[in-house]
Parts: structure tokens; sequence; C-alpha cells
């Protein structure tokens, strides 16, 4: 059972492929806990309400919506998590300040992961950078 604040619906299939049996949010765990233990004990997957709709979404797409996000998750498979993490509040429109609030992390750190970041997608800009995230269905939820 994973405890999250925030995730996409990319992060929850992140997740899922690392053998996650539950994903919770933690803003409702208290409401949803229960019921998330009792079902992964029973052999079952635990999603958090909230995460149902946008993970569903993402695996009933078709044509080339699909090959474009597909072609972004290979480019963003490159990332540690901690750089997808960056990389996903810089979708959502972050500024480096907040993201190291966020993350606990310090400005410069973050400064650091965005460089990383740029290099391994090969791309000059933030924005680039956030553009592939938005192709892959990350940074952009409000959940």
């Amino acid at each position: 059972m994973v405890l999250v604040e925030e995730l996409t619906a990319h992060g929850s299939r992140q997740l899922l492929r690392q053998g996650a049996a539950g994903i919770l949010r933690r803003r409702t765990a208290d409401e949803h806990l229960p019921w998330a233990v009792a079902t992964v004990a029973m052999g079952s997957l635990a999603l958090d309400p909230g995460l149902t709709e946008p993970v569903r979404n993402s695996y009933t797409r078709s044509g080339p919506v699909n090959r474009e996000q597909d072609e972004a998750e290979a480019r963003l498979s490159v990332l540690s998590p901690r750089e997808q993490d960056v990389l996903a509040l810089v979708g959502n429109g972050l500024s480096n300040r907040d993201i190291a609030g966020a993350l606990n992390l310090s400005p410069d750190t973050v400064k650091e992961h965005l460089h990383r970041i740029r290099a391994k997608l090969g791309v000059e800009t933030r924005l680039h950078a956030a553009r592939i995230a938005w192709h892959a269905g990350v940074g952009m939820s409000h959940i």
C-alpha cells in the first residue's frame, strides 16, 4: 500500500508496474484505508477513487494520442524518480522555490535536477521538458 500526496495517471501506472497493491492519497486515506487494506489482503488492487478515472482514461485512449504518450513516457524513463517528481511539479507550473518547498529540497538542488532533466531529455528549456511531461500525462493532474 502506497500513500501519496499527489499523483498523476502516469505516476500511478509507474507504481502499479513496480508492484504496488494499493495507492491512496494522504488527504483521503482516513476515509479509504479500512476498505483498501481489506481489499489488498484479499489479493485485489486498491486504488483511491480520485485516481481511478485518470488511470482508466490513460489505458483506454487510442490512436495517435497513445503513440505520442508512449513516446513521451519512453523519453521520461531515463529520469530518476526524484527527477520525475521535479518534472511533474514543473509541469504543474510550480517555480523552483515552490518545488523546493514541496519536495523538501533547496532551490539550488531543484536547479541541478532541472539541469540534469534537460540534459537527459535533450532539450534546452524548462517549457520543452514540461511539454514532454504533459504528453506523457505527467504534471497536468489536479489530483
